[in-house]
């Protein structure tokens, strides 16, 4: 939480480089930066306020957390103590889902079923085995990534996987519902689950990779499961000829019942002296997608290269450096919107249309030296928020993204 927090050196070194990004900005700098601030400082510790980013003080951290931000909550799951924090977005925790195992008995906060009245701030204990990535719906309740106990692992031949994750539901009090598997509520487990996300309509999509494909299922908002899409690795689209594709990632439509996939394509190029393979470049960025009814691809655009001088660059020696891009959301279901990190802490984003025009390239800026892992995350109404995790703590901050769309 925000209260006791101490003023480092690196805080104010990134108060202080605002500043000075402002004042660039205002004298013919050529990069304009998107608006920042820092929404709260989650404190590192084993308290319900607190976030645990290690095993012990001396070890790093084994476990990423995720975040998400909606309606002026921001929800903080943190891995490494099986906990989903609910906070305002002034960084007050109002509702926790805990696993008493690994985490003490809050002090702030009333447990469900052991306090007599009705209260919005409450802390409900669930025996969770492995919690991973989560997302929220409109009706604020909250599902979850869980692995399951080793003896109730499935081997699947097929897939050459390990089906043992299932999505566990919650209430919007933190009362589990049910959980939901490849076939709908308490069906079989999943493989590997790469992302989590909901449509407008409430409907749930697990995004699993495997060693050979990716599989996209779809769920109606009450868990009953709609469709399956199997994407093989190598009957990808493919612009031309003689190139190695790559998928990248694979994001859901949160309008419509559509999948967008990010694929980078390489070419091995040959020494003419040995005849072998000399280097593998990166040749060209596509953005696929394909419509959940029939599974056709109904277009695609090619992104843009990002190519910048190095610091090593001179006048007489021109370097240069090509920063991939990396697909991030598709705001409204009518924009791409993607990011390329770039040298010394800056980050572009770049939105597009659906027709590959470039609607906007702006800036934001992340310390990249002291930063232990970072998690950004676009909101439904496409605003960028993000938890920035440090030594000795995590700091949320968001973007507002959301003003780069053209209607704003």
């Amino acid at each position: 939480m925000m209260g006791g927090r101490d003023i480092t050196v690196r805080h104010m070194l990134f108060l202080i480089a605002a500043v000075v990004l402002a004042g660039l900005t205002g004298c013919g700098d050529a990069r304009r930066y998107v608006d920042q601030e820092e929404l709260f400082f989650i404190q590192l510790g084993k308290l319900e306020h607190n976030i645990d980013l290690f095993q012990s003080r001396t070890s790093p951290f084994s476990e990423r957390s995720d975040i998400y931000m909606a309606d002026g909550l921001v929800w903080v799951l943190n891995r490494n103590a099986n906990k989903i924090m609910t906070f305002t977005s002034y960084g007050d925790l109002v509702s926790l889902i805990y696993d008493p195992d690994e985490n003490p008995a809050p002090a702030t906060l009333p447990i469900a079923g052991q306090t007599t009245g009705i209260s919005s701030r409450r802390a409900v204990p669930y025996e969770f085995n492995r919690v991973g990535w989560f997302t929220i719906d409109s009706r604020r309740r909250i599902l979850v990534e869980d692995m399951l106990p080793r003896d109730r692992w499935e081997i699947d031949d097929d897939l050459d996987s390990a089906l043992n994750r299932v999505v566990l539901r919650f209430s919007p009090q933190g009362e589990p519902l049910d959980y939901i598997g490849q076939d709908g509520p308490r069906g079989a487990p999943f493989p590997h689950i790469h992302r989590l996300e909901t449509s407008v309509d409430d409907e749930l999509v697990v995004i699993s990779r495997v060693p050979d494909r990716w599989l996209v299922y779809w769920f109606l908002s009450g868990g009953e499961h709609l469709s399956t899409i199997e994407i093989p690795v190598e009957r990808l689209p493919m612009p031309r000829e003689g190139l190695i594709p790559s998928l990248q990632e694979v994001i859901p439509d949160t309008e419509r019942r559509r999948i967008y996939l990010k694929i980078d394509y390489y070419q091995e190029h040959t020494d003419a002296t040995t005849a072998g393979v000399d280097r593998i470049n990166q040749e060209y960025s596509y953005v696929y997608w394909m419509d959940l009814n029939d599974g056709v691809y109904r277009g695609g655009v090619e992104i843009p290269r990002n190519v910048r001088e190095t610091s090593e660059s001179s006048l007489l020696d021109q370097r240069t450096r090509d920063f991939s891009y990396r697909l991030i959301g598709v705001p409204e279901g009518r924009y791409l919107l993607l990011m390329s990190e770039e040298d010394d802490d800056n980050v572009q984003l770049l939105l597009m249309g659906l027709d590959g025009r470039v609607i906007r390239r702006r800036y934001i800026r992340i310390p990249q030296d002291q930063v232990l892992f970072r998690r950004l995350r676009l909101s439904r109404n496409a605003i960028l928020v993000g938890l920035l995790a440090y030594d000795d703590g995590a700091e949320v901050h968001w973007w507002r993204t959301d003003a780069l769309l053209p209607h704003l």
